[in-house]
């Protein structure tokens, strides 16, 4: 075979050119589908956070030393029980006081009851600082009223196909809510 007659030949080209856009096209359907799916899960994990988050303001009462405890697990079980087959870590804590938290299946309570009577000025970034208690209604440097305040956050694990994609951290989607009841 000559070869002008082998460059000519484009028999095997159309082979050669589909194996290498299909591979572009596998890792974009795959980049895809894995926002896809983180945005998904955080989907079900902002829905769950909004009806806990709602059942805590329905329930300001409960923010008190007495009611502070039947809060936290309340609120921990409507977190852990939204139909997600992946286990959630959750932690609830009512205004510096009664803790619940919930890791790999196995709840945990801890807290000052009595902390749940008094009034914060709390700041969050990615975790809560309480600080000292404070006169109810006074003005609070984070622009917030000193009032009494739940915290709630959830995780489930995500083990991302590809790194790098917003959303997934240390191989978990996670959300938190601070809310003011008072």
């Amino acid at each position: 075979m000559s070869a002008a007659r082998i460059w000519r030949a484009r028999g095997g080209a159309v082979a050669v050119e589909f194996a290498i856009i299909a591979q572009v096209f596998a890792v974009i359907f795959a980049g895809t589908a894995e926002i896809g799916i983180i945005y998904l899960k955080r989907l079900q994990l902002n829905n769950t956070l909004a009806a806990a988050t709602n059942y805590a303001m329905v329930n300001t009462a409960a923010v008190s030393s007495a009611g502070g405890a039947a809060l936290a697990t309340t609120l921990a079980a409507v977190l852990t029980d939204d139909g997600v087959a992946a286990p959630a870590t959750v932690t609830i804590v009512v205004n510096n006081g009664p803790r619940r938290s919930i890791l790999n299946g196995a709840a945990t309570t801890a807290g000052t009851a009595a902390d749940a009577d008094r009034c914060y000025c709390p700041t969050a970034t990615t975790t809560v600082t309480w600080g000292s208690p404070v006169t109810c209604g006074s003005a609070c440097a984070s622009g917030l009223r000193g009032g009494k305040f739940v915290e709630l956050r959830v995780s489930r694990p995500h083990t991302a196909l590809f790194s790098g994609f917003g959303g997934v951290r240390d191989g978990k989607i996670a959300l938190m809510s601070l809310v003011q009841t008072e």
